[in-house]
């Protein structure tokens, strides 16, 4: 049988790193960290005809006609535990296609309806170029989010959209992965 003394110091030993073990995972859920996240898609709006058929559907914005009209959305949040302020921003979130699009109409919404009062002191302020869409910094909480749906002429060899920006603190903006499509959808 073993010494009772190596069995009372192997145990408080054992005691001891269970202790610094949950201190240091309990310190980490509590830290603060700031990450973004983004998922979006791109779709043409209307399946190519030809011939004759080809002018039968036609997609409009006022009195421009569209050629090759696809539907894009965008969805932006603060996926972290910190809030990114206004400061953070080093420039606007921009949102573009890999290729050339017109912008030609859009809608924003926002998980906190009162950001888009144009009253609100913190209101979004968005501008739209012909190659894309920036967000002017703002305050993102924690679980705020962004979504951003518009219409651009011209679907890109690559239909993804990508968002752009430096913010102190996100390495980062990540963009998940797409749903994977199975035998049911």
């Amino acid at each position: 049988m073993k010494d009772p003394m190596e069995f009372a110091i192997a145990t408080l030993l054992g005691i001891i790193s269970l202790g610094i073990a949950y201190l240091t995972y309990i310190s980490q859920q509590h830290q603060s960290f700031k990450r973004l996240h983004y998922t979006s898609f791109m779709t043409a709006l209307v399946l190519p005809r030809f011939g004759d058929e080809a002018k039968a559907i036609t997609v409009r914005q006022a009195d421009y006609e569209f050629i090759s009209p696809a539907l894009c959305v965008a969805r932006i949040e603060n996926t972290g535990r910190a809030p990114i302020l206004p400061s953070d921003f080093n420039g606007p979130l921009t949102i573009r296609p890999k290729g050339p699009a017109i912008f030609r109409c859009g809608e924003l919404t926002w998980n906190r309806p009162d950001i888009l009062d144009g009253s609100h002191p913190d209101s979004v302020k968005v501008d739209v170029g012909k190659g894309e869409i920036s967000i002017n910094p703002i305050l993102l909480n924690p679980h705020d989010n962004i979504t951003v749906a518009f219409i651009a002429d011209s679907i890109p060899d690559e239909p993804e959209l990508e968002v752009r920006g430096r913010i102190a603190g996100v390495e980062r903006i990540i963009k998940l992965p797409k749903p994977v499509k199975d035998a049911t959808t």
